[in-house]
């Protein structure tokens, strides 16, 4: 019988080496990649924001639609200016939150320090650290420019609707500013076109001041200001990128001038309010009125 010899042996050897330690090496990877830590869907929720007004003690958080998030207290966080709320304090539907998970339909009502104008106040989903709704308190855009307002509190709307910041004001200044906001939903805005009629002998756009309204930044706004000695403006902006979901969108800052005392309604026309992602529109547009006084 024939011995091997060992130039025959050796790369036997080294093959079955090299595929031990391929199996091992594997194996430990595997081992590796399923102690990581798994990523944290985000949730796909509809939270509503009620009381974010001046000088309100009070919010309510509401769940209008979608996914549950499960044991609140320790995945929900609600946040001013970024300082983490208590919580533990509040009352859930009118009972202590325990351990309870927050679905649809649910009311959390919250007791924070008196808010201001500006403050920003939003709902995050801890895992993701994902923000599910923020808003704005609004107030004055031109310090002092108010001698009396009223405001729109937007936990009161409904996705598509378009309003003015303040609803309605008093001044006596010869040029201001106010706002378009608008309730998104859980839509992404990426277009907006807008009819405006005002009384002239009043107010007009003020169009040496960036064409008299200016659109979010980034956005390509286009102000029709033909008729704006007749009363009437159209304007109209849009994206590529689309501004965040949400109950309380600032969609545009528009550009006054008096032109004489006294009162105009602000008769707004939402034409087309649309979705970045989809182009559909976006719940039932609606402009709601506002009213200005000039003394």
């Amino acid at each position: 019988m024939k011995k091997l010899s060992k130039k025959g042996v050796s790369p036997v050897i080294a093959t079955i080496l090299l595929i031990a330690i391929t199996v091992v090496a594997v194996g430990v990877v595997m081992a590796f990649v399923v102690m990581l830590p798994k990523p944290t869907t985000p949730l796909s929720a509809v939270i509503n924001i009620g009381g974010a007004v001046k000088d309100s003690e009070t919010l309510v958080i509401s769940h209008m639609s979608g996914d549950p998030i499960m044991a609140m207290l320790t995945s929900m966080e609600v946040r001013i200016n970024g300082t983490t709320q208590n919580l533990p304090d509040a009352t859930l539907n009118g009972n202590a939150i325990g351990i309870s998970d927050f679905t649809v339909g649910d009311r959390l009502v919250l007791t924070v320090p008196a808010l201001s104008s500006g403050d920003v106040i939003a709902v995050v989903y801890k895992p993701a650290n994902q923000i599910l709704a923020s808003v704005t308190v609004p107030g004055p855009i031109t310090a002092g420019v108010w001698s009396a307002s009223e405001y729109i509190d937007p936990a009161t709307t409904s996705a598509g609707d378009v309003w003015f910041v303040p609803k309605n004001g008093t001044t006596s200044v010869a040029t201001y500013s106010d706002e378009l906001h608008a309730n998104t939903g859980d839509n992404k805005l990426g277009a907006f076109q807008v009819r405006i009629a005002f009384d002239p002998a009043v107010i007009q756009l003020d169009t040496s001041v960036s064409g008299g309204a200016e659109g979010p930044s980034g956005w390509s706004t286009t102000v029709n200001a033909e008729n704006n000695e007749s009363g009437v403006v159209v304007i109209n902006s849009f994206s590529t990128t689309g501004l965040s979901a949400g109950n309380d969108v600032k969609i545009l800052t528009l550009h006054w001038k008096k032109i004489g005392a006294g009162t105009t309604t602000l008769d707004l026309t939402v034409e087309d309010l649309v979705d970045v992602d989809t182009g559909h529109t976006i719940g039932t547009p609606n402009g709601i009125d506002g009213e200005r006084i000039l003394l």
